[in-house]
């Protein structure tokens, strides 16, 4: 990783100074246009509710130890099958699970079939562009990032060589829209404050950042919820 190039929000001239210096990079003017993007990458990744329309696989317990969700293909671990019903009890989804026989559930390792069907609440919900023929995509809130900590060029083994990028640490703000708080309506406003480490494309040509993925976690812990980042 190159060397880090600022410490404080404030002081992103000093930033631009350093990576111009070191790769050519973008000055502090830039601030705003990399709080959108990572504002608007923090809401979609992470504030976002992703239900899943038609037929999806449960696993077996037994499979489920021993394989991976598969989003893509539908199927998921035993322990999704509360999601499900969580979303069942907020009236988002009804739920089918298809009936086998005994002889499918051994072919099948015991993989049970449940049709989801999305309720005209979650319908109301969903957001037209996010949303697949697969997937119902219900933003929870919109994300504002507070303060950026730190912001340095940053490479790692599964991005292009080709290509720039900076890894970006600060602070943002979740306000929930009127779904989000009738999922959490006791929440308090402090409780939606995290800390975040998003890595950045950068386009030197385009003068553009491209959120690329992220970590969120509480302010008040050491550890990160999640650990996309290397």
């Amino acid at each position: 990783m190159a060397n880090a190039v600022t410490r404080k929000a404030g002081a992103w001239l000093a930033y631009g100074l350093a990576c111009c210096l070191t790769c050519g990079c973008a000055t502090h003017s830039d601030e705003r246009l990399i709080k959108d993007e990572i504002s608007r990458g923090l809401a979609e990744r992470f504030h976002t509710m992703s239900i899943p329309i038609g037929d999806v696989e449960i696993m077996s317990g037994l499979s489920s130890q021993m394989e991976n969700s598969d989003a893509a293909h539908k199927r998921f671990k035993a322990e999704y099958l509360e999601f499900l019903k969580y979303l069942d009890s907020k009236r988002l989804v009804n739920l089918t699970e298809q009936s086998q026989t005994g002889l499918d559930a051994i072919r099948r390792m015991g993989a049970r079939t449940i049709t989801i069907t999305p309720t005209e609440k979650a319908l109301a919900a969903r957001d037209a562009k996010l949303s697949s023929s697969d997937y119902l995509m219900l933003p929870m809130g919109s994300c504002s990032v507070d303060e950026i900590i730190r912001a340095a060029p940053y490479q790692a083994a599964q991005l292009s060589r080709a290509e720039e990028y900076r890894l970006v640490l600060g602070t943002y703000r979740l306000t929930l829209n009127r779904f989000g708080e009738s999922l959490d309506s006791s929440a308090k406003p402090a409780k939606h404050r995290f800390r975040f480490r998003a890595v950045l494309r950068f386009d030197p040509f385009a003068k553009r950042y491209t959120f690329q993925y992220a970590d969120w976690g509480d302010l008040e812990k050491d550890d990160w919820a999640t650990h996309n980042v290397e």
